[in-house]
């Protein structure tokens, strides 16, 4: 069998996710870190780093193509909130 996916969420300051929705399932195949405080910079980095999928929630964590480059696991970057709809990421 292959290792577990890392899934890692930023940005759930009301600490909803949990709460709101059964997370069963998805725990048992993978690994999931909920960030609650707004990350940026090198913070946001050590979060993300080991990520092979991404959710932020409400654009309170800034994505940018650098840092997106430095991400080689990520496979999957997804987000609610309109201003990365407005963002072009492109490779």
């Amino acid at each position: 069998m292959s290792s577990l996916q890392n899934i890692v969420t930023l940005g759930d300051y009301e600490r909803a996710l949990r709460r709101f929705s059964n997370w069963d399932v998805l725990d048992k195949k993978s690994n999931i870190t909920i960030h609650h405080e707004p990350l940026r910079d090198e913070a946001l980095y050590e979060a993300a780093k080991d990520a092979d999928a991404i959710a932020i929630i409400r654009d309170r964590s800034p994505f940018n193509e650098a840092m997106i480059a430095r991400l080689p696991k990520l496979k999957f970057l997804m987000f609610t909130g309109g201003v990365m709809a407005r963002r072009t990421l492109a490779h």
